[in-house]
Parts: C-alpha cells; structure tokens; sequence
C-alpha cells in the first residue's frame, strides 16, 4: 500500500530516483505496506515485524 509522504520524499529524491521508483515498484508488489519510519520511505510486511528503510 502506498504512502503519500512517501509518494513526496521519492519525487523529490535529488539521488537514484529512477531507480528508487523500480525498487520501489517492486517492493510494493509483494504486499508490503509502506510508511514513514525515521524520516525515511520503509515498508513492513504484513506482519508488521521486520521493516526495510531507504536512505540518501
């Protein structure tokens, strides 16, 4: 599910933006939800137990 703060903070991305977006696209396809943790774009499965975090 995406996240619309999360939707800003990668179009704004000044580094690596195309291929935040691919990442991005495909994280988003395994069910993950994405939020915002630590300022930054993450997603967490389902479960809520483990998340991945993206940093410029």
């Amino acid at each position: 599910m995406k996240n619309h703060t999360a939707e800003k903070l990668f179009r704004n991305a000044a580094l690596w933006s195309q291929e935040a977006e691919i990442l991005r696209g495909v994280l988003l396809e395994c069910n993950l939800t994405e939020e915002i943790k630590w300022r930054q774009p993450s997603v967490t499965p389902m479960t809520g137990r483990r998340s991945v975090s993206s940093r410029e």
